[in-house]
């Protein structure tokens, strides 16, 4: 439902005509048709070195989980991909992620399924506030609610950062 002009044309998608797409999105380039390709992520996490393309849609719909299967080409040149191996796909959509606020998983609070963040204000002291999380990734976590563009939030010590601390406000680290 999110993205059904990806599914319009598979009828005229087969193996040849991924072959023809896939050296586009090694090249990072979109496929025919404005299609920038899936990501396949392995089962250790990693995200595989080439990017795949939808060719199938099943037309029933799972009652039970609101699902339809759908089919992707990759292309395997190192023969790395083998047959029964887990993994999962990532479908990039246009309309998630633009301008999205994330934040280190290091530096989010739990207390009880909720959680919140050190927000440093102009007077160096530690207000925390409860945020609402969307997807992680690589170590970062996506605010979807409850943190402003442009605050600073602590990262390090969390544990240590009570509501009215006074803190020393210091850039964090790159890999922050």
């Amino acid at each position: 439902m999110r993205f059904p002009d990806r599914l319009k044309h598979l009828g005229q998608r087969d193996v040849t005509w991924a072959r023809k797409q896939f050296p586009k999105l090694d090249a990072h380039l979109k496929a025919e048709g404005d299609d920038p390709g899936i990501e396949l992520l392995l089962a250790d996490g990693s995200v595989y070195a080439h990017r795949g393309l939808l060719v199938a849609a099943d037309r029933q719909v799972d009652v039970s989980t609101g699902t339809i299967q759908l089919q992707a080409l990759f292309p395997n040149p190192d023969g790395s991909l083998r047959p029964g191996q887990y993994g999962r796909v990532r479908i990039e959509r246009d309309d998630q992620g633009k301008a999205a606020r994330a934040v280190p998983e290091k530096a989010l609070i739990s207390v009880q399924g909720t959680y919140s963040v050190g927000v440093v204000g102009a007077d160096k002291k530690v207000k925390l506030r409860a945020v609402e999380l969307g997807a992680s990734a690589k170590g970062m976590r996506i605010v979807t609610s409850g943190l402003n563009e442009g605050e600073n939030i602590v990262v390090d010590g969390v544990q240590k950062v009570t509501d009215g601390a006074s803190v020393t406000p210091s850039p964090a680290p790159a890999a922050s």
